[in-house]
Formats: C-alpha cells, structure tokens, sequence
C-alpha cells in the first residue's frame, strides 16, 4: 500500500478543502493509498518504511528531510522553482480580476485600484490579476487605476495615494495577507472601511479574513477542486503515466464580508428600482417594466442607472439573476430547470450558457466547488 506524505500548515479551512478534495478523488477511484498528514513538527514518513509519495499545498512546507528527486518530484498546488517539485494546478489569474471588477460594480462603486507586489517577481506572478481587473473595470465602466507600491518599510507614498483619491474606492488585493495589511493601514489614517475604503482579497483564508474587525471579503479559491487535481496528478504518478499539465482553475466566488459591505445608492430613484429589479428576476422586459412601476419614463431610468451604477438596467438586472441562481446552487438540492424557473432563465440550457458566460464554470461544476 503505498504512503502519501500530505504536507499542510493545518487542518483548518482552507488546508482541510484541499485534503477532503484528495480523499473524494481516492475513493471515487477506490485506491489503496495510506494518505499521512503532515503538519510542522509532526513524523515525515521515510522511503525505508515502504512507498512513499509526497504532496504539498506549497513547496515552502518541504523539508531537507524530504526525499524528492526530478524523476519523483512532490507535487503540490502552488508554483515553485524546485525541479524536484511539480505543481499540478495553474490559476487563471485573469478571471480573478475581472470577477473582483463585477463585484465593485455589484456594489456600486465607479472607482478601483490595486496595488502592485513591491518586488519584481510578485508582479509578473500578479500579472494577469491585474490585467484581468482593469480589463473587467472597463467593461464594467469603473475607472481602475495602479497604486504606489506599499510595504513595512516604506509606504508613505501609498498612504498619501490613499488619502488624496476620490472615494468611495475599491482596492482589489491579490493575496489575503496584503488585505489584512491594507486594512491596517488605511484604519491608522483615519479612512473608514468600507464607506471610504473597500477592501477585497484573494483565497479566503480564515487566518487574514476573519480575526479582526472588519472583516476581509475575499475570492475564494477552489480548493476542493485543487485537492481532486492533486489526486489525479498523483494517480497518474504512481501508475506509470507522463506527468500532466496543470489544470487551469477558476475562482469560485466572492466571499462577503463587512469590508465590501455595498450600501444601495443615495439617489432615491435609483435605489427604489434595484429593490424593484431584486423581487423580479423573472421580468423578461426590466428597464420597461421597472420605469412603469417607479412612475418615470424608460430614458430618465436608463440615464439615472448609467450615472449612478455606469451600467444599464439590464446589465445590472442580468448579474442580480446571476447570483441568485449562485446562491440557489450553493445552498439547496434545487435543480437546475427550478433554478432556471426562478431566475428568469427560458430553460436550464439557457442558465447553463448565461451561467457559463458570466463565471466560466458550467452550474454543476460550480455547484461542486462552491459546496465543498
């Protein structure tokens, strides 16, 4: 029976996803595998004890004690440099950007930013984040705009950005840790999270997202789905097989907390109509129906909508829809023609495509990983 070493920071979320994620593919293929979890300080088994195979949700985790060699890399989740460690999952960093440019627009904000990796390395791995954000702001008519860089050693200038900007603003982070960073940072000048400042990370780790307040409202990864990638790499391993390319991931969705906490918007009109839109999902005709119901004319709500949200009545209608059927998904044993039935949907194809369309996962994949 061979012995996988599965090397973790801990066993809480998210490590444990990643973990239940290995364990379902092992038994969905009904392997002999003896899966051993290590955590700092706990036994590494030994090559000597029988066969052994490593795993790692990222190669910093790895010990000199581990065994690994280029023809028996550990594989993991995250990239390394290590020739004698494979990463079995690439994320699509792009998507991360544009969904965390929908959800700024989600809650009315016509302002974003980032703030780039203050090394060099940092910022070609966050690349495609980036360039996914300001791709998203566009279509999404948010004006999106690069931050100086910001450390513990020096970030007046950042500080300074954050206090002369027009606000309300949406800083997207591309890690955890530079949120909770942020949050510090902007709570010591003086700048409300989130009326002034919203803040929105990336992987939705407990540890950065949930210890103080506010809170840290995150994209999470997939990291069930991450753990199925591992047991599927390691399967192919252990029979014999060419070693697979990296599976490209998605985000799964945006985790709300208190520091995106959106407000309905000021102007009366507005704000009445987006209630009006939320209890409608099934109206096919929105920017009509809604007018007639707020007692104004369909130019006046349409102009209003594109001043205020920069998107139109049914680009705002379409995404309400949208995370509806995501919630539904995640929450209920609902299928999809009901989903479809409730959401406005002609049938569960045409969710399926909008669904599709909108995320770039298919419901029932989505389903999956946000679930687990």
């Amino acid at each position: 029976m061979p012995t996988v070493a599965f090397f973790v920071e801990s066993l809480i979320a998210p490590h444990g996803q990643v973990l239940a994620g290995l364990e379902g593919y092992r038994k969905e293929h009904s392997l002999d595998w003896s899966i051993v979890v290590v955590t700092q300080g706990s036994h590494i088994p030994k090559a000597s004890e029988g066969p052994l195979s490593y795993l790692t949700i990222h190669p910093r985790l790895l010990t000199d004690e581990v065994g690994t060699t280029a023809e028996h890399p550990a594989l993991g989740i995250f990239a390394g440099s290590d020739e004698r460690y494979h990463s079995c999952v690439d994320l699509d960093g792009a998507t991360f950007g544009d969904l965390a440019a929908r959800h700024f627009c989600d809650i009315g904000l016509r302002h974003a930013a980032y703030i780039p990796a203050a090394r060099a390395q940092g910022r070609q791995h966050f690349a495609s984040h980036y360039q996914g954000l300001r791709e998203g702001c566009r279509a999404n008519g948010i004006i999106c705009e690069e931050l100086p860089p910001g450390s513990a050693d020096g970030d007046q200038a950042l500080c300074a950005a954050l206090r002369q900007h027009v606000k309300p603003l949406g800083i997207y982070c591309a890690t955890d840790a530079q949120a909770a960073w942020l949050r510090e940072r902007c709570l010591q000048e003086g700048l409300g999270v989130p009326d002034e400042i919203a803040i929105l990370g990336t992987s939705d780790h407990p540890h950065h997202c949930e210890r103080r307040h506010p809170t840290i409202s995150s994209i999470a990864f997939p990291w069930f789905l991450m753990g199925r990638s591992l047991g599927q790499a390691l399967h192919r391993q252990l029979s014999g097989q060419a070693r697979p390319e990296p599976q490209l991931l998605r985000p799964v969705r945006v985790v709300e907390r208190e520091s995106t906490a959106g407000q309905l918007p000021t102007d009366p009109l507005v704000a009445a109509a987006l209630s009006w839109l939320q209890r409608h999902l099934r109206e096919p005709q929105p920017l009509a129906a809604c007018a007639a119901a707020q007692g104004c004319s369909v130019p006046t709500l349409a102009r209003r909508f594109r001043r205020v949200l920069g998107a139109s009545v049914k680009q705002v209608h379409a995404r309400m829809r949208h995370r509806e059927a995501m919630r539904l998904l995640s929450t209920s044993e609902t299928s999809l023609t009901s989903i479809a039935q409730t959401c406005g949907y002609a049938d569960a194809a045409a969710l399926s495509i909008a669904f599709k369309r909108h995320s770039g996962w298919s419901p029932g994949r989505w389903r999956l990983a946000a679930r687990s």
